[in-house]
């Protein structure tokens, strides 16, 4: 399940009276120019925190299930001591669900802005993108974060971290092995791929309302 925004006075990107897609309509994969010329460049917002109360008014919540707000989950690490760490959760652990792989094959440059806004809202300075070891996903990623670079979108650079299918983010966790529970672990912020890649996805105002989409 992916998540939706609508502006009030806005056009949707389908046409009028359609919801935007995070997918592309053509069912290829969009590329860095493509995307730039229907998104635009990553709307920064210029510092910590900013965002956050953007997303807040926007209602942008969780599609795990449990419609968790992620401006919550945003202000709870932007508060937290230490140094915070951006983590997307690519690699989906519901069965039979491949939706995950679908949005960072499909459309995942939205993903990666989605991590670059998140950590600028939380003032993170790494971000961690975690997928299932597979090669040609992890090719085409690594292939999307070098024309970024070339691009010079990202503030932050983010590292893919890979595991097998019956290995979970936790057992895997991209912050340090020698990290125990006498030793805090970095204030770390989980997002959905979902999530990210509908913060990405820019269509969010004061006056926006979030729509759940099967698309």
């Amino acid at each position: 399940m992916t998540t939706a925004v609508r502006e009030a006075t806005g056009r949707s990107q389908t046409g009028a009276g359609s919801l935007p897609r995070l997918l592309p309509t053509t069912g290829q994969p969009m590329e860095l120019d493509l995307h730039l010329r229907t998104h635009g460049p990553t709307p920064y917002r210029g510092g910590p925190g900013m965002l956050i109360h953007t997303i807040e008014s926007a209602g942008l919540t969780g599609r795990g299930g449990a419609a968790f707000p992620t401006h919550r989950k945003l202000t709870a690490v932007a508060s937290q001591k230490g140094a915070p760490v951006v983590v997307g959760n690519g690699a989906e652990g519901e069965p039979a669900s491949d939706k995950d792989k679908a949005l960072l094959w499909s459309s995942p440059h939205l993903v990666l802005d989605g991590l670059q806004l998140a950590a600028e809202a939380v003032g993170a300075r790494k971000v961690h993108l975690y997928v299932h070891r597979e090669p040609k996903l992890l090719e085409h990623l690594s292939s999307a974060l070098a024309d970024r670079a070339t691009a010079g979108l990202d503030r932050i650079s983010v590292g893919l971290v890979s595991a097998p299918h019956d290995s979970s983010l936790v057992r895997s966790r991209p912050w340090p092995a020698g990290s125990r529970a006498a030793r805090p672990c970095p204030a770390s912020l989980h997002l959905g791929s979902s999530s990210a890649a509908s913060m990405g996805h820019r269509r969010w105002s004061r006056t926006s309302r979030l729509l759940p989409s099967c698309r």
